[in-house]
């Protein structure tokens, strides 16, 4: 009987598994839900800026992001940025390819919607830390400045680390313009008070923008325009808040910006706590609430 070859058909190939998808961030700004997968599982600072139209809170986010395209930032690397698209665009104003005549920045637009800008810092250490830093617009914190019930709608406040008030050193040299931006901090800063989004465990600082302009032609210097500011905020603010700081800070031109380093410091690096004390229990008692002594709050 004849040998025949056994034939088998051939099996087709197998498909190459699917790759999993990469999840990519849209780039737009952050909102308050989006964000909280940042700050949920993560080390975070939130960081918002005050102050009216043409203080400088937009300018300075965008240099900080610029700055770091040149190197190192007080030994903090750039290390990534969930808004990459909005930073860039804020920049662009700013850069050679806008075809300007004078460097500008993108001015932040009246929205009620909060939104965030993220940046990821790294430290020599490899430390992370995530920076989520809200600028919102002039009109809004003069609305906020004044009404309490309008202030209570910035709720961001209530989870801010840091409370920037931003001081426009170009109108603070001028004699003519001097009151009236010193005044509108103030003002805000109370509201801000009165409407319980700032307390006792609240960090705010005033920041002088264009400091190197700080100089008028009375020959007055940059401490001396400042000095007196600082000595009215602290007097009216300080004992309200844990911390009240004062910095300066000029970003224009970039190359020859100064005080960003100590400001960046500032809101990255945490605040020690100090260990929590606990009293011994007082007396004997079946439930441990009557163990120990009771807040002055609770008349005890």
């Amino acid at each position: 009987m004849p040998k025949t070859e056994e034939t088998t058909a051939e099996k087709p190939a197998a498909a190459p598994p699917t790759p999993k998808p990469i999840p990519m961030s849209p780039g737009y700004e952050l909102s308050g839900t989006t964000a909280l997968s940042i700050t949920r599982a993560k080390l975070a600072r939130v960081i918002m800026l005050a102050g009216p139209v043409g203080s400088g809170k937009t300018t300075l986010l965008s240099s900080i992001y610029e700055l770091f395209g040149k190197g190192l930032i007080r030994g903090y690397s750039f290390a990534g940025s969930e808004t990459l698209p909005v930073m860039e665009l804020r920049c662009h104003l700013s850069r050679i390819a806008s075809e300007r005549a004078e460097a500008d920045t993108e001015r932040t637009k009246l929205d009620e919607a909060l939104k965030l800008l993220h940046l990821h810092l790294a430290d020599g250490n490899g430390k992370k830390t995530h920076l989520l830093m809200s600028d919102p617009s002039g009109e809004a914190f003069r609305i906020a400045r004044d009404s309490t019930d309008e202030c209570r709608k910035l709720t961001i406040l209530r989870r801010a680390d840091v409370v920037v008030f931003c001081l426009d050193g170009s109108g603070l040299s001028k004699r003519r313009t001097r009151p009236g931006i010193v005044a509108d901090a103030r003002a805000l800063l109370r509201s801000m008070l009165a409407a319980g989004m700032l307390d006792g465990s609240s960090h705010a600082q005033v920041r002088f923008t264009k400091s190197d302009q700080l100089v008028n032609p009375e020959g007055e210097t940059e401490a001396e325009l400042t000095a007196e500011i600082e000595r009215d905020f602290r007097a009216n603010f300080e004992s309200r808040l844990r911390r009240l700081e004062f910095r300066r800070t000029s970003v224009k031109p970039l190359a020859s910006a100064a005080g960003i380093e100590e400001l960046l410091a500032s809101w990255v690096e945490r605040d020690e706590l100090a260990p929590l004390q606990i009293a011994p229990p007082l007396r004997e008692s079946s439930r441990m609430y009557d163990c120990f002594p009771r807040s002055p709050a609770h008349g005890g």
